[in-house]
C-alpha cells in the first residue's frame, strides 16, 4: 500500500470509468456511465469516511487504530449495475495515488481491497490523452538524482513528471522531424535523447540541440548507459553498433568494434570495470581490457536477443533475454525459466528495490523475485524459485512492459520504480506492499479412477481402488478471496514421486500406469505473496 501512515489526511481526488480508454475527474457537473456516481466510501469495519455528490471532492481522514496495509474500501455508487466498471483513485498528501480498478460487486457497491500502483497515465487523472493525440504505449523512462521522471512513449511524446508531483508536462520534441527512441539523464543532470537515424540530442537551455549523428549507416539509437567513470555509451543498429562518449563529450566519440551483430540494446557495467552489450539476436559481448568477446546459446545463453542488463557488486551479471532469466558467475551462464518458477520469460527490465528483490517487467506483467532465491536455484541448492506476479488485476493499465530500448526501467531517491507499459507508465513503492499472510486452505475434492468420479468427503482418509485401476486424476483446490487466480499449488504422491512438483497454478494432478501399492497424496499451496 502506498499510505505513508495510519492517520494521515488525504487529499482524495476520485475517478470513474466507464470501461473505455478515457479517465473522467469528477468535477461540478458531475459525470455518468454505467459504473454511475460516487455517493459515499467506508472502510473494513463500515466507519463511513466521507460521503460525496458530483460536485464535490473531500479530504478524508483514516479512524483511528486503523491498520492502511490491510485496507479495505467499500465505494457507494449510484445509477451502478452489477459487472459495471469502476475505478477509483484516491490521492495522499505527498502526490501519490491509490488505484481500484474493479468491477461493481453487486448493484450500488464497488468492493476492491487495496493495491500497490500507483499510475501516472501520462498526465494528470483529469487529462485525456487521447484527445491531445498523445500514444499511451510508454517505452522508456528514466530519473535523475532530485527525482524528476522522464518519459518516451511510442509517438514523438517527451514528458517529465516533476519530484512530488502526478502531473505530467509534455516536453517539446528535437528540432528535426526524428522519431524519438530512448532517453537517458546523465549525473551532470543533462537530458540525452537517441532518436531513428542514429542522431542524439541533449537538452540545452530549454530546446534540445544536435550533439551528433553516431553513424552515417545507424538505423536507429536504442540504448544509452552512463558508466561509473562518467562515459556515456549509444547502442545503436547498423554500423558498428556501439560507441561512447568519454566523460559525454561529444568531440571525443568513437565507436567499438568487433560485435557480431551491429545491433545494441542494452548495456552494463560489472563491478570489474568490464562492459556488457546486450544485442539483438547476436547475444550478448563483453568488453574488458580492449579484448571483446561474444557470447551465444552456444555457450550457454538461454537466448540470443539479450533485453537487459544488471550487474551485482560481487561480479555477478543478470541478463534478461526473450527466453529466461541467465546469471553469468565465474565464467559460467545459468538458465532460469518459465519451467523453474519465473513468472515471465520475456524480460525487458531488471531493477532492484532495498529488500533484496529484483523486480522485473515482462511482455506479462511485473513481477518480484528475492535475490537470494536465483542464487540457490542457479547453484543447485533448491528445485525451483517463487515469483510474485502482479498484472491487470492488480492495477497494471496494461500487461505489456515494453522492451529492447534503455532504460526501460528506473529508480527514484524515494525508492520508488518506474516501468514504462503499453497502456501508460506505472511506478512502484516497494517499502509499502501489503502481504497476504493468511495460509490458503487446501481442499481434495475428487479423485477420478479410470474415469469413474469419487467425490471426497472431509474425513475421507482412504480411497480403495480394484484391481486393474491405474490411471488415477486428483481435483484440488484452494481458498483465497484476494487473488484466487495467482495460487499455485505442488504436490506429491509418496510411494510413487520422489520429490514435490514444482508449483504451477494447475488444480488438477494425473497419475497413468501407478503399479498395485499402497499410496498417500498430499497438496499444498500458497496464496499470492507465496504464503
Amino acid at each position: 500500500m502506498l499510505f505513508r501512515s495510519a492517520s494521515v489526511g488525504w487529499d482524495a481526488g476520485f475517478a470513474y470509468s466507464g470501461g473505455d480508454s478515457e479517465t473522467h475527474a469528477i468535477t461540478p457537473g458531475g459525470v455518468s456511465g454505467s459504473g454511475g456516481l460516487l455517493t459515499s466510501l467506508h472502510v473494513t469495519d463500515g466507519t463511513k469516511l466521507g460521503a460525496f455528490t458530483e460536485y464535490w471532492t473531500e479530504t478524508l481522514t483514516l479512524p483511528a487504530g486503523a491498520n492502511p496495509n490491510n485496507l479495505f474500501l467499500t465505494a457507494q455508487v449510484t445509477g451502478s449495475q452489477t459487472g459495471a466498471p469502476f475505478l477509483l483513485k484516491i490521492n495522499d498528501h505527498s502526490g501519490h495515488s491509490i488505484v481500484f480498478n474493479s468491477t461493481v460487486a453487486s448493484a450500488g457497491t464497488f468492493q476492491k481491497v487495496g493495491g500497490f500502483l500507483a499510475t501516472a497515465n501520462f498526465i494528470d487523472p483529469g487529462f485525456n490523452f487521447s484527445k491531445k493525440n498523445l500514444d499511451s504505449y510508454a517505452l522508456s523512462v528514466c530519473s535523475d538524482a532530485a527525482g524528476n521522471v522522464w518519459m518516451q512513449s511510442y509517438s514523438p511524446t517527451l514528458a517529465q513528471i516533476a519530484a512530488g508531483s502526478q502531473s505530467l508536462q509534455v516536453l517539446s520534441g528535437p528540432t528535426v522531424l526524428q522519431t524519438v527512441r530512448t532517453l537517458f539523464v546523465d549525473r551532470r543532470n543533462t537530458l540525452w535523447v537517441g532518436t531513428e537515424g542514429g542522431y542524439l540530442y541533449r537538452l540545452r537551455d530549454g530546446a534540445f540541440v544536435l550533439a551528433l549523428r553516431v553513424d552515417d549507416t545507424a538505423d536507429s539509437i536504442s540504448a544509452l548507459f552512463e558508466d561509473a567513470q562518467s562515459n556515456l555509451w549509444v547502442g545503436f543498429s547498423s554500423g558498428a553498433g556501439i560507441g561512447v562518449l568519454p566523460q559525454g563529450d561529444p568531440a571525443r566519440w568513437h565507436i567499438i568494434k568487433g560485435l557480431a551483430v551491429p545491433d545494441v540494446r542494452s548495456i552494463g557495467q560489472a563491478s570489474d570495470g568490464a562492459m556488457w552489450f546486450g544485442i539483438y539476436y547476436g547475444g550478448a559481448s563483453r568488453l574488458k581490457d580492449g579484448q571483446l568477446t561474444n557470447f551465444t546459446t552456444r555457450d550457454g545463453l538461454s537466448s540470443d536477443s539479450v533485453r537487459c542488463i544488471h550487474a551485482d557488486p560481487d561480479g555477478t551479471v543478470w541478463l534478461g533475454t526473450l527466453h529466461g532469466l541467465c546469471r553469468w558467475r565465474n565464467g559460467k551462464f545459468s538458465i532460469i525459466d518459465t519451467a523453474d518458477g519465473l513468472w515471465n520469460s520475456c524480460i525487458s527490465d531488471i531493477e532492484e528495490d532495498h529488500h533484496g528483490n529484483f523486480w522485473m517487467s515482462s511482455s506479462g506483467g511485473i513481477f518480484r523475485v528475492a535475490r537470494e532465491e536465483l542464487n540457490k536455484f542457479a547453484d543447485g541448492q533448491q528445485a525451483f524459485i517463487q515469483c510474485i506476479g502482479y498484472n491487470r488485476n492488480d492495477g497494471l493499465p496494461n500487461q505489456e512492459c515494453p522492451g529492447g530500448y534503455q532504460p526501460a526501467g528506473t529508480e527514484t531517491p524515494d525508492g520508488r520504480l518506474w516501468f514504462p507499459t503499453g497502456g501508460g507508465l506505472v511506478s512502484i513503492d516497494p517499502d509499502h506492499i501489503s502481504q497476504n499472510k493468511l495460509v490458503p486452505p487446501v481442499y481434495l475434492e475428487e479423485v477420478i479412477v479410470e474415469g469413474d468420479v469419487r467425490p471426497v468427503p472431509p474425513r475421507l482418509t482412504v480411497l480403495r481402488a480394484g484391481p486393474g485401476k491405474r490411471r488415477f486424476e486428483f481435483r484440488f483446490t484452494a481458498l483465497s478471496l484476494t487473488a484466487p487466480e495467482k495460487v499455485r499449488f505442488s504436490h506429491k504422491l509418496e510411494g510413487l514421486d520422489r520429490d514435490w512438483s514444482k508449483p504451477d497454478e494447475h488444480r488438477t494432478a494425473t497419475y497413468s500406469l501407478i503399479p498395485p501399492g499402497r499410496y498417500t497424496f498430499r497438496v499444498s499451496a500458497c496464496n499470492q505473496d507465496g504464503v
